[in-house]
């Protein structure tokens, strides 16, 4: 990997341009290009060795991609599954950066939809001998899904339960009315966070853990830990940020799931063994195919579909 220096460029940058002028040219040819799924035409906004990050928004998962020839194949097979519309430019976030002296490219964000959700977009253009601009990074994210918006605020559930929250959750523990929409494969934090996630969003989904309990992968591991930064930067969702800044992980770990602030629907692999027949006879009647290992310690299950091979589960 290379940085597009300016001398490598053999450009230079006047630091009076106005970088809303030159964000909002290159970005109206890259809405109709993107619009159109014209990728030649694409690529024709970007220098040789571009980079395009994406999370989620064009291929649900996280991938990046350098060098036109990737991108080419990247755009040329998800463009038209995801369909990018409604592509808007931030004017506000649109600046010129020089992070060094021999570096200097203009930022911008901007926002658009697809087929499933709603999407961020950030682009960094840098100068040419020609006087142009082009793309040398972008970068895109998936914010939400359309269909599922957050259920917090005005949109929780306001209707009284008059006692009868335990039964209800008992029957959603037990997944007696419905089968899971999604399997998250370990009740570590990413797990959890994942899980509180969808549940808010009103995709349901299951929590499969190896470990007795879920927690474990971090009580067994650590004495003490602590994060990195404070919990306004890493917390989990919907737990209130009150207590010392840095200690979440610590009061998390003790006392998992008790703390979750949204109840999930969660599974150990030998509970799975031992008195979830039904969850996998589920599984199987949707196309996995279950092994639980020689000691039922584990579960291994694969589903192929048009798209991939999915797996949920570990084994032994």
């Amino acid at each position: 990997m290379s940085l597009p220096t300016l001398e490598k460029l053999g450009s230079t940058v006047d630091p009076d341009v106005d970088a809303r002028v030159v964000a909002k040219e290159w970005f109206n040819s890259f809405k109709d290009v993107m619009i159109a799924r014209d990728v030649s035409r694409i690529l024709s906004l970007f220098v040789d060795d571009a980079f395009w990050r994406d999370m989620l928004s064009l291929t649900w998962d996280f991938h990046t991609y350098e060098g036109k020839v990737a991108i080419n194949q990247f755009l040329s097979d998800q463009l038209p599954k995801f369909q990018p519309i409604a592509l808007q430019l931030r004017e506000d976030l649109t600046a010129l950066e020089m992070p060094y002296r021999d570096i200097a490219w203009i930022q911008a964000f901007f926002a658009f939809d697809t087929v499933v959700g709603h999407a961020s977009g950030i682009f960094r253009l840098v100068p040419l001998s020609d006087g142009s601009w082009k793309a040398h990074v972008v970068y895109t994210n998936l914010e939400d899904l359309k269909g599922f918006p957050e259920k917090i605020g005005f949109l929780r559930d306001h209707k009284p339960n008059h006692g009868k929250w335990h039964e209800i959750r008992k029957r959603e523990q037990e997944f007696l009315d419905d089968d899971p929409s999604v399997v998250i494969v370990g009740g570590g934090h990413s797990g959890l966070d994942v899980a509180a996630r969808l549940k808010v969003l009103g995709v349901k989904a299951l929590v499969v853990e190896k470990n007795k309990r879920i927690g474990d992968n971090w009580r067994n591991r650590y004495d003490g830990l602590c994060l990195h930064d404070a919990i306004w930067r890493d917390h989990l969702p919907y737990l209130p940020e009150d207590g010392p800044s840095t200690d979440l992980a610590d009061r998390i770990s003790a006392s998992f799931p008790n703390t979750l602030a949204v109840p999930l629907r969660q599974r150990t692999t030998r509970t799975i063994a031992e008195a979830d027949k039904d969850f996998l006879d589920a599984l199987r009647r949707v196309g996995f195919k279950t092994w639980l290992g020689p000691d039922d310690s584990g579960l291994l299950g694969t589903l192929a579909t048009r798209i991939g091979t999915f797996y949920i589960g570990e084994s032994p």
